[in-house]
């Protein structure tokens, strides 16, 4: 997957600079292996603007001895133990295997509500749902690298969240090498997810800062 540009860092800051819910999940149309490095800039990202940054990995496995945040909610840890700090003063948390969505759910909102930005690394699992019903409320972003296994890949997420009836807002994207190509699979995305798919995308970032709402 290709790095961030300093175009695209400045979109992602003009998506997230207007207020809005505090969750804001990223669904990744290409291999697991890339998404840490994607997460990490994001996080940094919005840390940079003076917002604090909680990033929730819903996808990894919990390592031994590790509480996660399903933890915390069952009462077998506390938030301190389950939480560490990284570089940036980002916090870490891993959401664990959620047992009681709604308390959990819960315990998230109270971040938003304490002024602080949760990024959730998160997947659609095999029915196409996201880990936590609350994040279908939140900021969604579709990542893609623009190859055209990841743009099939994005396509299904998209037929996925619109079977969800999410009410948040949903972007997409792409981190291709191309800037032209780029664009092109926006516009094609863009069409798709609002015409054929009855999405109301909100934004689509390219990697000139390209933005269609």
């Amino acid at each position: 997957m290709a790095n961030l540009s300093i175009d695209q860092a400045a979109g992602l800051r003009r998506l997230h600079a207007a207020p809005q819910r505090g969750l804001c999940t990223v669904l990744s149309a290409d291999a697991d292996a890339d998404k840490a490095a994607l997460m990490h800039k994001l996080a940094t990202s919005m840390r940079r603007r003076g917002s604090a940054v909680t990033l929730l990995d819903a996808r990894g496995s919990v390592t031994s001895g590790q509480p996660s945040l399903a933890d915390v909610v069952a009462g077998r840890a506390t938030l301190e133990s389950a939480t560490f700090t990284g570089a940036g003063d980002i916090k870490y948390l891993v959401l664990g295997d959620v047992s009681m969505p709604t308390a959990t759910d819960a315990l998230l909102q109270q971040f938003a509500d304490r002024g602080a930005r949760v990024l959730v690394d998160a997947a659609l699992d095999s029915k196409g749902c996201l880990p936590l019903p609350s994040l279908s409320e939140g900021e969604i972003v579709v990542q893609l690298s623009g190859s055209p296994d990841s743009i099939k890949q994005a396509y299904a997420m998209l037929k996925a969240l619109q079977a969800l009836r999410i009410s948040g807002s949903l972007s997409i994207l792409v981190t291709a090498d191309d800037p032209t190509r780029a664009q092109k699979i926006h516009a094609n995305l863009f069409q798709a997810a609002s015409r054929y798919l009855a999405l109301s995308v909100k934004s689509i970032i390219a990697p000139q800062g390209v933005r269609h709402v």
